[in-house]
């Protein structure tokens, strides 16, 4: 449980004019849309239980470091990025989803994303970049993107799991 096994560490370096509103924003309307993303894990009674948290605030950590010498910058940015793909999850209390930003100049970003396995994989992780850079595309131009309902929800395959269970597949 305290083990950073399963993280999925993920970086972006941007360069250029960032609005911190329209990514807040995007990763806000991300967590309120993915169920996964707001899911936590516990046991009771030797049963492995998970719980689908309603919607709150989005929290970005920000670290400004545009005040350090270039080099010195630099390697404070990738040790940072190291710290946070270190850093394990509470799976308990969450959230399993950690998002932050580091200001290397007025112009140059890095935004680190760490996820853990249990609400991602690479498929899921493919989709999350995609909406999350279409909404922010959209965000920084003052609009609103509709993203297309989701046909499932991360709830549904725990539910199809019970019944695959509960049918006895299991025992073939």
């Amino acid at each position: 449980p305290h083990s950073s096994a399963y993280n999925i560490p993920g970086g972006l370096h941007l360069r250029g004019e960032l609005d911190s509103t329209a990514l807040r924003t995007s990763f806000q309307r991300l967590i309120e849309r993915h169920e996964s993303l707001r899911t936590r894990f516990y046991e009771q009674d030797g049963v492995a239980l998970q719980r689908i948290d309603a919607p709150s605030e989005f929290h970005l950590d920000t670290l400004d470091i545009s005040d350090l010498p270039s080099a010195e910058r630099q390697a404070r940015a990738v040790a940072i990025r190291e710290q946070q793909a270190r850093l394990p999850f509470d799976l308990q209390h969450g959230p399993l989803l950690r998002v932050t930003l580091l200001q290397l100049d007025e112009e140059e970003h890095q935004l680190l994303v760490t996820l853990h396995h249990i609400i991602a994989d690479g498929w899921s992780l493919n989709v999350l970049i995609d909406e999350f850079s279409r909404l922010y595309a959209s965000a920084v131009q003052g609009q609103t993107l509709e993203l297309a309902p989701l046909p499932l929800r991360y709830a549904d395959y725990g539910q199809w799991q019970r019944e695959w269970l509960a049918n006895g597949e299991a025992e073939r």
